[in-house]
């Protein structure tokens, strides 16, 4: 008989899942208390709630971090070992999910060579552009480049080193990374002897070892002969094989040091330079090749500062707008003197006795810069007890700036360091590039001119680049591709800025705007985007320009999850979730969800009552008018500030406000902050941003307080960042216990050995290494999460020990602490601007 075939075991009964809803279930990060929610793919959904109350832990640390580790788990085990780990959320289920992508406020580069170009790819495809219909021209004289023939260059040579022991150089490999030990072997068996590697002439048949990542130049030696008419033949035979060798180009090398690159294809016809291949890495200032050698691509080199040199522009150079001469009139390490500038004043035409900011741009050229090398003579004479002697010399002025240059060593002159800063850099005037790169124009246009347009501006010359024939065929796509880009960033409201605009000196707001424009372009379906408050820092006149670009991402079938407090975005989101109802261990759960509306008419929502107006954010009746002074700003001119002045009033809450990119930052970070900072610091401060600033006498401390973490490992919290854990130590290793065993305040840290668990090492948990899994982490076997070995915990205050201490809120902790003034008051601080909830021990990650 057959056997009885078993009865099928039914699955586990599961609720349905729509397939246009992203659904969430029991999630449990941080401190959200097993929340299920959902809501629908393809809208605009915003996460709202007081701030604590959970939104991002289910937004970032949930949906996101779900997403992300889904997308890695599809990829092979192989790609997956390059891109790291994701941690598995806490959370029981998570259906509907896309591949989830964040725009946050956190990602902004603080590279010095990324800009607003590199970070939105418009550098690359203008690289390209360039490299592809540039014009290119001598970097020296102007004239245009032109290729050469192998007749053309022999004629160069024979007529310009006629004579010269030299080498015909093949250029093989310019300025690239690698070994090359098979390449040297093949060359060597086709009968070359030579190689000039890295400027250094090798024989092949030696161990010639490059190292791997270091960029190298290797050019093979054709021939080795004298130039002379009667050789001309054998001359032309060596450039015909260096130009097939080294792809166009060959180079002569004679002397010490002589050398010069000739190119088939451009080449300079008064015979200046040759212009490298027209790549796209040319005009690039993160290549070797397109980086100017002096600023290595940045733009800026250290040096001495004009503005401040000039400390004063309303004295004289006699009266010390430029303090570098002694009470004697000598200038520091050299033997000229104010005799000597009074002198070379006589010959160009200016007193030193003038104030500084009444003397012409050519005279303060010279006092600063030198007299180009042109000589004058100067009268001397000496007077002595018996004697008296007379003399003339003829001087060469050098300037100021470049005396300091050629004098200042850090050894022996660091006080003129006071003088140096970040200056633009002399060879490529902040262009970043090289000369034969600068050298290059489309349509009349060179890179960094078509770089330092605003983004409007670029998009308005993009637009009316016209092409035709060959031009049009090469160039249609790439302008497609710029105009697009440089379209998306004008809509989110980034109209204003710049192209080579450095990425540090961005907002938050703008690099996240920046980067949304970029998601935008990149014209995805299907997507998640989570989004963290992009609407904070938004003057009103660009947040509706933000919410079109919102609904139009969401409009190309992208849903769009969005933490945010603003009310224009909860009001014009598709769906909105309030979590709630508290802060800390008072919140963790979803209050109300669903559209707008409903959520506005949800009794128990806090953000319900200040939709439907019932609750407002009070204005005061009456403000401050007591005149305590005022600090003003004169004369304000970095950045875009063009030559502002303002008046800010002193013991008053004062708000700078104004729309996107109006220069808020600049006076308040780059020119009031830096400034007063000198000024406290007994420093002279600077007078390149402004003119002056009056009126801080009245303050005796600056503090900033910005958005940067506070913290970057898990063992930073709350307690150690604020030093309530200092005097918490101190007060434990004074307790009668303390003292009877002799423990230390270092006894009762965490971060160092002797109280802390050994088998955590104060952690209080343990990581496990899952292989292609996420690591794991358990509770520690040895304390049981309490940090500290048993006989610290044995220490009480009030029957608490330094772990229970950790695991207080600030709102106990401070009724545990009242009769202790300097803990109590630093906790009474965290929870007057409403951070009572936080663990003292919480990680500040």
């Amino acid at each position: 008989m057959p056997p009885k075939s078993k009865k099928p075991v039914p699955a586990p009964a599961a609720g349905p899942i729509a397939s246009d809803q992203v659904v969430v279930k029991g999630a449990r990060e941080h401190n959200l208390k097993g929340v299920d929610v959902a809501f629908p793919r393809e809208s605009l959904c915003t996460f709202t709630g007081v701030s604590g109350s959970g939104k991002s832990s289910l937004a970032y640390h949930t949906i996101y971090q779900e997403g992300q580790r889904r997308f890695l788990e599809s990829l092979s085990s192989y790609a997956r070992q390059f891109l790291g780990r994701m941690e598995k959320p806490k959370v029981d289920l998570v259906e509907g999910l896309s591949p989830t992508v964040s725009i946050d406020q956190k990602s902004t580069s603080h590279s010095a060579r990324s800009t607003v170009g590199t970070l939105t790819e418009i550098s690359d495809f203008l690289r390209l552009l360039w490299s592809r219909l540039g014009t290119p021209s001598c970097p020296e004289c102007g004239a245009r480049i032109e290729a050469w023939g192998p007749e053309r260059i022999v004629e160069a040579m024979l007529k310009e080193h006629s004579g010269e022991a030299a080498m015909v150089l093949a250029p093989v490999v310019r300025e690239r990374k690698g070994e090359y030990r098979k390449e040297l072997a093949e060359w060597r068996a086709k009968g070359f002897v030579r190689a000039r590697i890295d400027g250094a002439v090798r024989r092949l048949d030696e161990d010639i070892v490059l190292e791997r990542y270091v960029y190298h130049t290797i050019e093979l030696v054709v021939d080795r002969l004298t130039i002379a008419e009667d050789l001309r033949s054998r001359l032309a035979e060596a450039v015909e094989q260096a130009l097939a060798l080294g792809d166009s180009s060959c180079a002569l090398a004679w002397g010490d040091d002589g050398y010069r690159v000739f190119s088939a294809k451009r080449s300079c016809p008064e015979g200046h330079s040759a212009l490298p291949e027209m790549e796209p890495r040319l005009f690039s200032f993160n290549s070797p090749i397109g980086m100017c050698p002096r600023c290595e691509g940045l733009g800026e080199t250290f040096g001495f500062d004009t503005s401040r040199v000039v400390v004063d522009e309303t004295k004289s150079l006699r009266e010390g707008a430029i303090p570098l001469f002694t009470d004697e009139g000598k200038l520091v390490y050299s033997t000229l003197t104010l005799a000597h500038l009074e002198a070379v004043g006589r010959e160009f035409g200016f007193d030193i006795d003038t104030p500084w900011q009444r003397m012409s741009a050519k005279a303060k050229k010279v006092v600063l810069h030198g007299s180009g090398g042109k000589t004058f003579e100067f009268r001397w004479q000496s007077r002595g007890a018996k004697i008296s002697t007379a003399g003339v010399d003829r001087i060469a002025f050098p300037g100021l700036l470049t005396h300091l240059e050629r004098a200042y060593r850090p050894s022996r002159a660091r006080h003129l360091d006071r003088y140096r800063a970040a200056v633009t850099c002399p060879d490529c005037g902040g262009d970043r590039l090289c000369a034969a790169a600068r050298a290059v124009t489309f349509q009349g246009k060179r890179l960094p001119e078509a770089l330092a347009l605003p983004v409007a501006d670029a998009l308005s010359w993009a637009q009316s680049v016209a092409l035709a024939g060959n031009e049009l065929e090469i160039g249609r796509e790439i302008l497609r591709e710029i105009e697009r880009r440089l379209l998306f960033l004008d809509e989110v409201g980034l109209g204003y800025l710049t192209l080579s605009r450095r990425a540090r000196t961005l907002s938050g707001g703008e690099s996240q705007r920046i980067r949304l424009a970029a998601q935008v372009g990149a014209g995805l379906r299907g997507i998640l985007y989570v989004l963290d408050e992009p609407s904070i820092g938004l003057h009103a006149r660009d947040q509706d320009r933000l919410l079109r670009t919102l609904l139009a991402l969401r409009d190309r079938g992208n849903t769009l999850l969005v933490v945010d407090h603003d009310e224009d975005t909860m009001r014009r989101s598709d769906w909105l979730v309030d979590v709630g109802p508290g802060a800390g261990a008072g919140g963790g759960e979803v209050v109300a969800s669903g559209p707008p509306a409903l959520v506005a008419a949800t009794k128990r929502s806090l953000t319900g009552r200040y939709l439907r107006g019932e609750l407002r954010v009070p204005m005061p009746a009456s403000r401050r008018t007591a005149d305590k002074g005022s600090i003003r700003v004169e004369g304000a001119t970095f950045h875009n500030l063009r030559n502002l002045d303002a008046t800010i009033p002193l013991g008053r809450f004062v708000c700078v406000t104004g729309v996107s990119g109006s220069g808020k930052s600049t006076l308040v970070h780059h020119v009031l902050k830096p400034w007063i900072t000198n000024r406290l610091a007994g420093q002279d401060a600077t007078n390149d941003r402004c003119r002056r600033i009056i009126g801080i006498e009245g303050i005796d401390k600056l503090v900033e307080i910005d958005q940067s973490p506070i913290g970057r490992t898990p063992r930073s919290n709350p307690a150690t960042y604020t030093e309530v854990w200092t005097h918490i130590r101190d007060l434990f290793a004074q307790l009668p216990e303390a003292k009877l065993r002799q423990y230390e305040k270092g006894r009762f840290s965490f971060n160092v050995p002797g109280g802390r668990c050994d088998a955590c090492e104060g952690a209080g948990v343990t990581t496990l290494e899952m292989n292609f899994l996420a690591p794991v982490e358990v509770v520690c076997d040895q304390c049981g999460g309490a940090r500290f070995q048993p006989e610290t915990l044995e220490i009480t205050w009030k029957g608490k020990s330094v772990h229970d201490v950790l695991e207080m809120t600030v709102d106990e902790a401070l009724r545990l602490f009242a009769d202790l003034p300097k803990v109590a008051r630093a906790l009474q601080t965290l929870q007057d601007v409403g951070l009572g909830y936080l663990k003292l021990g919480q990680p500040s990650t």
